[in-house]
């Protein structure tokens, strides 16, 4: 069934085309495109594999413009700055060098690699470098000569880079993570953790080492010391594990959901309040239960989709 949502198919004048081609580049940049139906598109009329190539060789431009206004400079920019897509079609995709229309395509096309609930996922780059998804996680990358960019969509990764650094891109910060370390972002909400196992991350403004973690905000970024039961956690999940220590039944309840198709519920406020520790297969609640009810007298009785917890009578 042809994509409905794709550019149409060219009879058009070069002005159209070039609108065309700046819509097939955003959309593949932002991990969103049919990469059949584009190719179908670039391979239908000579023009429009030579438009492709000279927006990716403008778009490759503005992107080193992009990244040197991010560095931070002694007077502020003059006024607001416009998306490269803007750009494209402010510029109709002026006479630039025209690259292969193949190796744009891979240029600027960002991957994509999304794990279930209770899932885990390692993805291995071709110099080395590996990522590792979380439960419930969506990661888009784009690998260059000198780096590798990377968007935490949802959830958690870790992040061991090799010979390149990884360069992640949060919604007010882009934080460079440097080669031969290892590092765990994770996104609660609107806000995301990158924790330095090992290395070194850095933004414009802070940098952080071993045992501290960066947090991303919209006005900025902090850097704070790891707390031992972070780092527990952190070095637990990849192990297929979930670590408590000394933590709220509420807050133990809700980390463990986020493995648990069939989640866990506290209907009695006092329960939530009691605290307990220890460590526990996170694909499996039962051991974890089995705990609650030998130490507190908590009962799990299924209703519905999910399990609820109360104190036995």
């Amino acid at each position: 069934m042809p994509d409905s949502s794709a550019p149409s198919p060219l009879d058009d004048a070069p002005d159209d085309i070039a609108a065309q081609a700046a819509s097939w580049l955003t959309r593949l940049d932002m991990g969103v495109a049919d990469q059949e139906a584009f190719e179908r598109w670039r391979d239908a009329d000579p023009r429009h594999a030579v438009a492709f190539a000279k927006a990716a060789a403008l778009w490759s431009d503005l992107a080193r413009v992009g990244r040197a206004l991010d560095q931070p400079a002694s007077v502020p920019a003059p006024g607001p700055r416009l998306s490269r897509r803007r750009l494209l079609e402010a510029a109709g995709i002026g006479a630039v060098t025209v690259l292969g229309g193949g190796a744009a395509t891979r240029a600027f096309a960002r991957q994509r690699l999304v794990s279930a609930v209770g899932q885990r996922l390692d993805r291995q780059l071709a110099d080395g470098a590996i990522m590792t998804l979380n439960t419930d996680t969506e990661v888009r990358w784009r690998e260059h000569r000198d780096r590798v960019e990377v968007w935490l969509q949802r959830g958690e990764v870790g992040l061991t880079p090799a010979d390149r650094p990884f360069v992640l891109r949060a919604s007010a910060e882009t934080v460079r993570l440097q080669p031969r370390g290892r590092y765990n972002a994770r996104m609660r909400g609107p806000v995301i953790d990158v924790t330095v196992l090992s290395g070194r991350a850095m933004t414009s403004s802070v940098s952080a080492m071993s045992a501290h973690n960066l947090t991303l905000t919209a006005s900025g970024a902090l850097t704070r010391p790891t707390a031992a039961p972070e780092l527990l956690s952190i070095e637990a999940w990849p192990r297929g594990e979930v670590v408590f220590e000394d933590e709220p039944l509420s807050v133990a309840v809700e980390e463990y959901n986020r493995y648990l198709s069939r989640k866990l519920m506290i209907v009695d406020p006092q329960l939530a309040a009691v605290r307990v520790g220890g460590r526990f297969t996170s694909s499996d609640p039962a051991d974890f239960l089995q705990a609650l009810s030998a130490s507190l007298g908590v009962t799990a009785r299924r209703v519905g989709d999910d399990v609820i917890l109360t104190r036995a009578k």
